[in-house]
């Protein structure tokens, strides 16, 4: 047999996890990237060697159905990286008090049940007419 449910302690854990989602700090949604580049200028090895280019860091994110990237410059790549994990951890946390919400929800549910089988029933008052035309 399973054991109650404790409205309350889901209802502190919710509150514990929302807390930490009010801890977070910049965050951003997507996924970094890594590509090869040429940087544009005349004396670089990657303008004569066609083997190396530049490695450089894009967000990759959708946008009504499409991908969208940004270039990450090499000065804030580590920054944007932490960002992008904030985001990930937030989401993670907005799932599990999705999951404590729908148990709260679920518990309630079998409470009503057994409320209603308790009350007494009524007898119906409609009429039946029988009319003949």
């Amino acid at each position: 047999m399973a054991t109650p449910i404790d409205r309350s302690e889901l209802e502190s854990r919710i509150h514990d996890l929302a807390r930490q989602l009010g801890e977070a700090a910049i965050s951003i949604g997507g996924s970094l990237g890594t590509t090869h580049r040429r940087c544009g200028r005349a004396g670089c090895r990657c303008a004569t060697d066609d083997l190396y280019k530049h490695p450089s860091r894009l967000l990759n994110s959708k946008v009504t159905g499409k991908t969208k990237s940004i270039y990450i410059p090499v000065a804030i790549a580590g920054e944007v990286e932490q960002w992008v994990q904030r985001r990930q951890k937030m989401k993670e946390l907005l799932k599990q008090i999705d999951s404590l919400a729908e148990q709260i929800i679920r518990a309630h549910v079998p409470v009503q049940k057994d409320a209603r089988a308790d009350r007494p029933r009524r007898k119906s008052t409609t009429r039946t007419s029988s009319r003949s035309s």
